[in-house]
């Protein structure tokens, strides 16, 4: 399991989501500058895309926390399901169902059953950050787990 501080992953995740628009906006832009002003439309472009973060942060960042804490639970509970199976396709959008605390335990997630050996526990747990700053340290993490698995070379 790959955890990443949510300090760093909620602000990249944002980046994530809003990376294509800014690498569109950037490819259209032409050399020249406008007349009337004397400011980089690029420079223009990021000054938006913070004043966007910001907001998306004020308004997302429980939630998003609480996401990333689920995220968590569910390998640390081996699949536990911490939303409610819905009879229509989300497509990642609202309205989301989630369990809250006072129904635990959760029903564990059938692909944890049926399609996962040994069910959806982490072997191990590597840090994002770690593994930039300490990388073979964490590197032999994944190697130890990967170790002697059949299909899988080193």
């Amino acid at each position: 399991l790959l955890i990443r501080n949510p300090r760093w992953a909620l602000p990249s995740y944002f980046i994530k989501m809003k990376l294509h628009e800014l690498e569109d906006f950037n490819n259209n832009v032409t050399a020249t500058t406008h007349n009337n002003s004397e400011t980089n439309p690029t420079q223009e472009k990021i000054k938006d895309e913070q004043q966007l973060w910001l907001k998306w942060r004020d308004y997302r960042f429980e939630e998003e926390l609480n996401l990333w804490a689920l995220f968590i639970d569910y390998y640390m509970y081996n699949g536990a399901m911490y939303w409610y199976t819905v009879d229509f396709e989300r497509n990642g959008q609202e309205p989301f169902y989630y369990r809250d605390e006072s129904e635990k335990p959760w029903p564990q997630d059938q692909h944890c059953i049926s399609d996962i050996k040994g069910g959806c526990v982490p072997r191990t747990i590597v840090s994002y950050e770690r593994l930039l700053e300490r990388g073979p340290d964490e590197l032999r993490k994944i190697a130890q787990v990967l170790r002697n698995k059949q299909g899988k070379t080193m």
